[in-house]
């Protein structure tokens, strides 16, 4: 969704290259990644615990650490864009 709405709406390069800077740490947090944190790899018969491991965990916290962060300044970013264009 991220990734459509930098490429379709009429957004400041800003925001659109903020956007694409923190977009390879919010795929790393994916719907995927989510799937197997809960129920693993049916298809390998991996459970989660045997597919993560504490490395991997500080990992994914620091992404998603980057990400609150990251769309925190976009949406302050876009508050202010905003408000000039109204």
């Amino acid at each position: 969704h991220l990734a459509y709405l930098i490429k379709e709406y009429d957004i400041p390069q800003q925001i659109k290259d903020m956007i694409k800077d923190i977009l390879p740490d919010f795929l790393t947090l994916g719907v995927e990644e989510h799937f197997m944190t809960d129920y693993g790899d049916e298809a390998s018969y991996r459970l989660p615990w045997d597919i993560f491991d504490k490395e991997s965990a500080e990992v994914a916290l620091k992404s998603a650490r980057r990400c609150y962060k990251a769309a925190s300044d976009i949406v302050n970013n876009t508050r202010i864009w905003r408000s000039k264009n109204n």
